[in-house]
């Protein structure tokens, strides 16, 4: 099961949702809508609407009107994308995904990845997105839309390339944890194979006579196979493989 889901549908100019509400109207219900992180007046230059506090963000420095952002929407020609990312309850937790922090972070430093994969310049790029803390699947709803109204496209690629982006910066510290250990048991493995070559060779020089034909054969077809390749760390495995060879009796 994937870990991070990323959804993105697109409203064209016009649409409702069932409930008979517009883009703008949308806009604002994710702003307010039960489970939301609300984002207050004169914290981390986030402006709040009126009586003082909605969940939209955007880029630093960006304010946030409600009622602005909900007419902008409602009257852009151009097609807006609704991203839903969304993680399971299990993974935010661990990974400090549980609050709007992070998230603003995120997004805010992918924004141009984004844009690029929608053919975006990134001058052109608008968009606002809010934090539902919600007891299974933490989420962000992202809407996302063009300056340029001719500009914005997504295919299935660009929308793999953006998850994959996003993924790979929210789960990077448990696939530095996981190379880490994948490192570790290389090493030993080496080492291990270290010892038993150092030891066989041994072996070998004392008591060359005693070895196997079996055992002259395979590590002849190994020395040839190895000598096929090129690179530094097989030209070590072929000195030490013909080094043995060398000491076994033909």
């Amino acid at each position: 099961m994937a870990r991070l889901i990323l959804k993105a549908p697109y409203y064209k100019p016009g649409h409702t949702t069932r409930k008979g509400q517009s883009r703008g109207g949308y806009a604002e219900y994710i702003a307010k809508r039960e489970g939301v992180e609300i984002l207050r007046s004169g914290m981390a230059d986030y402006i709040g609407n009126r009586r003082g506090s909605n969940g939209l963000f955007s880029d630093e420095g960006t304010p946030i009107n409600l009622s602005g952002i909900h007419a902008e929407i409602d009257r852009h020609p151009g097609n807006i994308w609704g991203f839903i990312i969304s993680l399971r309850r299990e993974d935010a937790e661990r990974l400090g995904y549980n609050s709007a922090t992070q998230w603003i972070n995120l997004l805010r430093s992918r924004r141009n990845d984004i844009a690029k994969e929608m053919g975006i310049a990134p001058a052109n790029l608008r968009w606002v997105a809010a934090y539902h803390n919600k007891e299974v699947n933490p989420h962000v709803h992202m809407l996302v839309w063009s300056s340029r109204p001719q500009e914005p496209f997504l295919s299935p690629k660009g929308i793999h390339n953006i998850k994959k982006t996003l993924a790979g910066d929210i789960f990077r510290q448990e696939q530095i944890e996981i190379y880490k250990k994948q490192t570790e048991a290389r090493d030993d493995l080496k080492e291990r194979y270290r010892q038993q070559i150092a030891k066989l060779t041994a072996s070998i020089r004392e008591n060359g006579s005693t070895v196997s034909p079996e055992l002259y054969e395979k590590f002849a077809l190994l020395c040839k196979k190895v000598s096929s390749h090129k690179g530094k760390k097989i030209y070590g495995y072929r000195h030490k493989f013909c080094q043995i060879l060398f000491f076994l009796p033909s």
